[in-house]
């Protein structure tokens, strides 16, 4: 329905957050947990508050929503937006479908025409933290946290 009504998105992103690197969360979770939280490790404090952990996420999800459709427009000038969250596995991720105004088409516009409008509209580059397979091996051992599978759909429209 609603790509019969836009065309198609201009951006599509995943986001999936590395909670038990985010140390402004371990330091909340500490905070708010306190003194059931000491000696506790990064992985156990987000497993023994899943409800704050989430809280948090999104939070600081919808502080990116907020930049990304500011007046500064640093992905473009956004006309329409849809996101869905996920909770599959280990937490929570992201999938956010954006429309931006005057933007080039896919089916309508040459490959070459795209990647430089796309590279003038993409001003930041986020650098996302690798893990070695141990590392992840231990975090997910470590993670006791089964959600199993629900999602939460949100449309915006600007203007």
């Amino acid at each position: 329905m609603i790509i019969s009504n836009y065309g198609p998105a201009t951006w599509f992103l995943t986001l999936s957050p590395c909670e038990c690197l985010w140390t402004d969360l371990i330091e909340y979770l500490r905070e708010i947990n306190e003194p059931i939280a000491n000696g506790k490790s990064a992985n156990e404090l987000i497993a023994f508050d899943p409800v704050s952990t989430s809280r948090f996420i999104d939070n600081k999800f919808k502080a990116m929503l907020d930049f990304i459709c500011s007046p500064d427009n640093p992905i473009g000038e956004i006309i329409h937006y849809f996101w869905r969250r996920e909770y599959q596995g280990r937490g929570m991720h992201f999938h956010l479908l954006i429309w931006i105004k005057d933007a080039p088409i896919i089916e309508r516009e040459r490959a070459a025409a795209i990647t430089v409008w796309a590279a003038m509209k993409v001003k930041t580059k986020l650098g996302m933290g690798m893990k070695t397979k141990k590392k992840e091996k231990k975090r997910q051992k470590d993670d006791k946290n089964a959600y199993g599978y629900n999602h939460q759909y949100t449309i915006g429209t600007l203007g």
